[in-house]
C-alpha cells in the first residue's frame, strides 16, 4: 500500500513538473518546429571582383567636363571660333611639325632635296664646274634656303594668324562666309578672354617660337651665300661710254 501511494505520488508530481515546463516554453513563444520537406538547392558561386573593378568601384568619380558651349561666343560661327581654328591648322600637313621633337631634323629634309634636286642642276648648268666650283655650289645653296624660307613663312603666317586671333579681346566673323558685305566684331567674356590667351601662351607661342628661330637661320644662310656668291662671281663691266660722241656728217652731193 505504501509502494502504490508512493508511485501515485511519483507520478502527480512528474505531470505536474510537465505542465509547468510547457506553459514556460508557451509564455517565451516557443512553437514545434515544423518538419522541413526535402528539396534541391542548386548553388551559385558568384564570380570575384578583379582587382582593376575594385579600384575603378573605389575611385571617386571624374569631375564635370565643361561643354563647348560654356567657352564660345554663340554669336560667333563654330568654323570662325578661334579655338575651332587651332585644331583645324592642327590637322593641315606639316604644321604639327613645330609641335614635336626634332623640328631642325625635319627642315633637313626640306632642304636637301631643294638643294640637290632642283637647285644642283640648274647651278651645275650655269657654272663651269671645273673653274666655278664655289659658285655652283653657293647657288644652289642660295635656291635650297630660298624654298625653306617660303616654308617657314607659310608656317608662320598660319601660327601667326591663330595667335593673333586667340590674343585680341575681340572676335571677328563673317556671317555665313560672306566676305563681300563685311563681318561683325564681337567682344570676349572675361573667362573666354582669359582661356585664350593661355592657349596663346601654353599652346601657340612655343611653335612660333622654333619657326622663328628657324626663320632666321634659314635667311642668313640664304643673304650670305648670295653676298658670297656675288663675289666670287664677278661680272665684267662695259667702259662707260662718253657723254657726247661725233657723228660724221654725211657728205652733201656737189652741185652741177
Amino acid at each position: 500500500k505504501m509502494q502504490a501511494t508512493f508511485c501515485r505520488a511519483r507520478v502527480r508530481h512528474r505531470f505536474a513538473l510537465t505542465g509547468l515546463l510547457c506553459i514556460s516554453l508557451g509564455a517565451h513563444g516557443y512553437a514545434p518546429r515544423a518538419q522541413a520537406l526535402p528539396y534541391h538547392s542548386t548553388s551559385v558561386r558568384c564570380a570575384s571582383p578583379t582587382s582593376k573593378e575594385r579600384a575603378d568601384s573605389q575611385a571617386p568619380p571624374p569631375p564635370p567636363q565643361p561643354t563647348a558651349a560654356a567657352f564660345s561666343q554663340s554669336e560667333v560661327p563654330t568654323e570662325q571660333q578661334p579655338t575651332y581654328e587651332l585644331r583645324e591648322l592642327r590637322t593641315e600637313a606639316f604644321f604639327t611639325w613645330p609641335e614635336r621633337d626634332g623640328f631642325q631634323t625635319r627642315l633637313v629634309y626640306i632642304w636637301l632635296p631643294a638643294t640637290l634636286v632642283v637647285s644642283m642642276p640648274i647651278a651645275l648648268s650655269t657654272y663651269d664646274v671645273q673653274q666655278q666650283l664655289p659658285a655652283a655650289l653657293l647657288a644652289a645653296n642660295v635656291g635650297g634656303s630660298a624654298v625653306l624660307v617660303a616654308f617657314l613663312l607659310r608656317l608662320r603666317a598660319g601660327w601667326g594668324y591663330v595667335s593673333e586671333r586667340l590674343r585680341t579681346k575681340q572676335t571677328y566673323y563673317e556671317e555665313n562666309g560672306a566676305s563681300g558685305r563685311g563681318g561683325y566684331v564681337v567682344k570676349k567674356e572675361a573667362a573666354l578672354a582669359m582661356r585664350d590667351r593661355l592657349l596663346d601662351k601654353y599652346e601657340v607661342q612655343p611653335p612660333l617660337g622654333k619657326i622663328d628661330a628657324a626663320l632666321r637661320i634659314a635667311v642668313s644662310s640664304l643673304v650670305v651665300s648670295f653676298g658670297l656668291l656675288r663675289l666670287v662671281v664677278r661680272v665684267p663691266t662695259l667702259p662707260p661710254e662718253p657723254a657726247f660722241r661725233a657723228v660724221p656728217t654725211p657728205a652733201l652731193p656737189r652741185p652741177f
